[in-house]
């Protein structure tokens, strides 16, 4: 089995004259614009290495499932997927022009002498997920050959060789570790363990109540969080070897100040802690060059001469504009008044059935003294002139307006949670440690 790297969790398998593609992202400006990678990857004079048989995609995040991306890509060339009991990944790959076969949970999809086993990283625990994308009481028609999550570990045998790799892309452990010892019962020797070492997300660098300082403890507290999540996976595949990617960004454009606060540790840092804290075999593959599953100790990897050019890529992508201020679309508060009906109604609707409630207060800072203020409580929205600073537990949001517009208007144009990834939002909370997951996920939900 011959492996390639290309960028963060996009690579090929290839075993006997077959080629899978997972996750193709390699083209920059994901995340309405935000994200970018080092170095850049000039898709267009490569194209011909993408002429794969399948291409595989693990879950519907933009560094996953990267729009701009397949829009480069052979549209004849078959899509697999989990089955979701959400369609919105199958729906949205469709409308890319691409055919696209689901794959039941737990079951395998064979591809010349390989067979790629499908599991929904989900263990169904409202308790952990707050009932992200459903489960038994959100959905009647939810099937135990379904995913109720957004995340999926692909199994990928080869029967040939005999070698087993495990693409745990960038599942949380938490919410993956019923599934991840099932796993290991099933496949006892896991020659390679490809997992995801960081987090993305808009905190800490983006939160307004932190000064600079408590951006970077905040910020090294992440970074450990989640370099734990990879030895959690670790821990229980015992690996022989294992890559640590996915989730690998710098932030662009306006937003490029925010780099050293995100908590996200370079690859040298995580290779560091995982043969430190752990018996596995760290590798770092060199992008573009293929190595083989049969010897990995021969590998070539990267070093510190990596990063020897990454200061120049930072300023140069640091004047790059993102997707909504490249468009000559307007938006004034009167437009996005109209948006604000239909919005709280869906979004009324999804707090009610998700039976949460909250007294916390929203405001959303449309200018310096005109805000909408949102409750969690069924007491509706209102328009305010200030921030009642007496209230005991508030957050205060703030976008470009252009890109609230496009939120509003609906996930065809742009999407609450990926503008909180893409680290386009601000936030001040509270107190400071205001954290109500049910109030994220309802917002989720505040479009037409």
């Amino acid at each position: 089995m011959k492996i390639t790297q290309f960028r963060s969790s996009t690579f090929i398998i290839e075993s006997n004259n077959k080629k899978i593609l997972f996750d193709p992202w390699l083209v920059n400006g994901e995340y309405y614009g935000s994200w970018f990678q080092y170095p850049e990857y000039d898709l267009e004079k490569n194209r011909e290495k993408f002429d794969v048989d399948y291409i595989c995609i693990t879950h519907i995040h933009p560094d996953h499932f990267s729009r701009k991306t397949l829009a480069k890509l052979n549209k004849d060339i078959p899509v697999i997927i989990l089955k979701y009991n959400q369609k919105f990944l199958k729906f949205n790959l469709e409308k890319l022009g691409f055919k696209v076969q689901e794959i039941e949970n737990e079951s395998s999809f064979k591809i010349g002498n390989l067979d790629l086993f499908f599991f929904a990283a989900d263990n169904c625990d409202p308790k952990i997920c707050q009932k992200v994308f459903g489960c038994g009481n959100f959905s009647k028609n939810i099937n135990k050959n379904e995913s109720n999550f957004i995340d999926s570990i692909i199994v990928i045998k080869d029967n040939v060789s005999k070698n087993t790799l495990i693409n745990a892309n960038d599942c949380l452990f938490e919410m993956a570790k019923t599934v991840s010892y099932r796993i290991k019962k099933k496949f006892l020797n896991v020659d390679l363990l490809m997992t995801g070492y960081s987090g993305a997300g808009a905190y800490p660098q983006c939160f307004k109540n932190l000064n600079n300082t408590n951006k970077f403890l905040e910020g090294k507290k992440k970074r450990d969080k989640f370099l734990n999540n990879a030895l959690s996976f670790i821990d229980v595949f015992k690996p022989n070897y294992t890559i640590p990617f996915a989730g690998q960004y710098e932030l662009s454009g306006k937003l490029s100040k925010l780099n050293d606060y995100r908590g996200v540790p370079n690859l040298l840092e995580a290779k560091s802690f995982i043969n430190l804290k752990s018996n596995t075999n760290c590798l770092l593959p060199y992008f573009e060059k293929e190595f083989s599953i049969e010897s990995l100790a021969n590998t070539k990897e990267i070093d510190i001469s990596y990063y020897d050019e990454k200061k120049k890529y930072l300023k140069k992508i640091s004047s790059f504009k993102f997707d909504y201020e490249k468009k000559n679309d307007k938006a004034d508060i009167a437009s996005i008044k109209k948006l604000i009906p239909n919005a709280y109604d869906n979004f009324e609707r999804k707090r009610k059935e998700l039976v949460f409630s909250s007294e916390t207060q929203l405001y959303i800072e449309l200018t310096e003294s005109f805000y909408l203020l949102i409750s969690f409580n069924g007491k509706s929205y209102s328009y305010e002139t200030k921030v009642n600073k007496k209230l005991k537990k508030y957050i205060i949001l703030k976008l470009d307006l252009r890109l609230l517009k496009l939120i509003l208007m609906g996930p065809k144009y742009a999407h609450w949670n990926n503008a909180e990834i893409g680290s386009h939002i601000t936030f001040y909370r509270k107190p400071d440690s205001l954290y109500e997951r049910g109030m994220h996920y309802c917002m989720n939900f505040f479009h037409n």
